[in-house]
């Protein structure tokens, strides 16, 4: 008997050994668990705060996109370029939840030395509740087509001869190939929706001056293998600084009937019938042979003076390779068929140029630069014809043609040994006259500062 209750008291005291083991692991995991669901807690409004505040610092992006329509709109005239501003953000019941502040500038990490359409901009949010801040940067381009050599197809032997020089900023919204002979493209930037081809001795940017590529296809030599832009091989000449296989869809306004009904609403002469532009002679072929032209175009001490809108209902025909034409003035010349260019056509004072005196052809049809053996055009400061040049269609530089200002146009076709320099700045002297484009926004460069 004594032996059975001994082993039944040793037997209760191990029970309760283990079930005060059993307790203290207990309380244990039970504490462990508390403080691993606290810090969970932390954790989470910790991400919550950052969260948003990183939603707040991209509303402060959104913001200045807003403004910068506004801007393009001609909404805003106190846009600065450099600037710093700082704005709260409300809940729906109108509490301050958190503000942003937006500083931004041109890109001084690009070559658009001249027209500021490149951007860095900085926005940094704070979230009220939290105290915490995140910032994010961006680098953004405004695209407007008047800043731009633009065309829709620029592209291989038929279109692009030898010996050609493209220079300045550059927009093809399909193929683009240097193919043929020591073709040359600089300065830049270069935007090129489709592929690009090069070969032979053709050359994209220079050693001491790389460009910008932005490129939604990719580079292939003529005929041959892909290129890698940032290493091509030694055979293939292109020199890029900073590419972006990123690219941005942009169509090429329409000269069509509702365009000339707004110019037709501004100050604007119509002509029915063919214009001819002589040297120190005006001539109309057509129903309107005997209209007046002062006011709008006439040759005043030998120099055509230029103003406002002239609508010609036929073909515009410009000169003889024999004399110069000199211009003074701003003026749209308008032609619902084509516009064939021969002499040379340059600004009486270059200084003011465009600021000043701004000739805008603008065709329905295609514009022919026939200036072969025309005087000038040995060179950017000599150009064959000083000119904004926009069409529907094709726009064509016969062999030896230099022109200074810039071409749009659905296709761009380039003959031996002509050149097209792009004058900075060209777009801002428009006026309301040509057909409209409002600015849009790539955003190629997205990051987050850790400060």
């Amino acid at each position: 008997m004594k032996n059975i209750l001994k082993y039944l008291k040793n037997k209760q005291g191990n029970v309760f050994l283990l079930v005060l083991i059993i307790s203290f692991v207990a309380i244990f995991l039970i504490t462990a668990m508390v403080q691993f669901l606290f810090r969970d807690i932390g954790f989470v409004e910790l991400d919550e705060g950052e969260l948003k505040a990183l939603n707040i610092a991209e509303a402060g992006l959104s913001n200045w996109y807003l403004k910068f329509d506004k801007f393009s709109a001609g909404l805003d005239p106190y846009f600065n370029f450099y600037d710093s501003y700082t704005e709260n953000v409300y809940d729906e019941d109108s509490n301050i939840i958190g503000t942003f502040t937006v500083d931004y500038s041109p890109d001084i990490n690009n070559e658009w030395q001249y027209t500021p359409f490149g951007y860095s901009i900085e926005s940094a949010g704070t979230d009220i509740e939290s105290g915490l801040e995140r910032i994010v940067r961006v680098r953004l381009i405004s695209f407007n087509i008047y800043d731009f050599i633009f065309s829709e197809e620029a592209m291989g032997a038929g279109q692009i001869a030898g010996n050609t020089n493209i220079t300045g900023p550059l927009f093809v919204a399909g193929d683009f190939g240097m193919v043929v002979g020591d073709s040359l493209f600089q300065e830049g930037p270069l935007f090129v929706l489709g592929d690009i081809f090069v070969a032979g001795s053709s050359q994209i940017g220079a050693p001491d001056w790389p460009i910008l590529l932005f490129m939604g296809g990719t580079m292939y030599e003529h005929n041959g293998p892909e290129v890698d832009p940032m290493n091509p091989p030694g055979n293939v000449y292109v020199y890029v600084a900073e590419f972006h296989n990123i690219m941005v869809d942009i169509s090429l306004p329409e000269i069509d009937a509702p365009y000339l009904d707004m110019v037709r609403g501004l100050d604007t002469i119509e002509i029915e019938g063919d214009l001819f532009i002589g040297d120190e002679k005006l001539e109309i072929t057509g129903i309107d042979e005997d209209k007046d032209l002062t006011g709008y175009l006439e040759f005043i001490g030998g120099v055509l003076n230029i103003n406002g809108n002239v609508i010609v209902n036929g073909d515009i025909n410009i000169g003889d390779k024999k004399y110069t034409i000199l211009y003074n003035g701003h003026a749209n010349l308008i032609a619902t068929e084509n516009i064939n260019a021969y002499s040379r056509i340059i600004p009486n004072q270059w200084y003011n140029y465009p600021e000043g005196s701004l000739l805008t052809l603008i065709s329905q049809q295609n514009v022919n630069l026939d200036m072969t053996n025309a005087q000038g055009g040995s060179g950017e400061n000599d150009p064959n014809i000083a000119a904004m040049i926009i069409c529907n269609n094709q726009i064509e530089l016969f062999t030896g043609t230099v022109v200074n200002g810039s071409c749009v146009s659905g296709t761009l076709k380039l003959g031996l040994n002509s050149k097209i320099f792009y004058r900075y700045g060209i777009g801002e002297f428009l006026g309301p006259a040509v057909p409209q484009f409002n600015d849009i926004l790539l955003v190629y460069s997205w990051q987050e500062l850790v400060k």
